[in-house]
């Protein structure tokens, strides 16, 4: 009985965090409309920006190097220094969305840096 019950919390806890998860993913969505897609289209797929759906990398394939650039900006590049103009859970919430979406190859703007082969997904 007591297995049965540790399970059960287990998977409220993890269908807590997927909710949770999937709420920021969606804020994040809906903020990057609001403020990248001027420069990286409505999917991510590039514009004057780079492509953030496909496997090609400039600054390398991270999650802490992309979390680098939009909390940083590229100055020389246009991209404004996020954490610098929004609130804190703004910024994270669009790193966590376009985290998500890398890999997923939306048709576009031609690759640019290095192609990197994903093999697992950071969470």
């Amino acid at each position: 009985m007591m297995k049965i019950l540790l399970l059960l919390i287990t998977l409220t806890s993890l269908s807590a965090y997927s909710e949770s998860q999937n709420m920021t993913i969606m804020k994040g969505k809906w903020h990057f409309e609001k403020r990248c897609a001027f420069c990286h289209e409505k999917k991510g797929q590039g514009g004057v920006a780079p492509n953030l759906t496909d496997n090609h990398y400039i600054y390398g394939p991270t999650k802490a190097a992309m979390s680098h650039i939009v909390r940083n900006g590229i100055k020389a590049k246009g991209m404004p220094e996020w954490q610098k103009i929004l609130p804190k859970d703004q910024v994270d919430a669009i790193i966590e969305y376009v985290w998500s979406i890398r890999g997923t190859n939306v048709k576009g703007k031609a690759p640019e840096g290095v192609k990197f082969y994903l093999i697992k997904k950071e969470k």
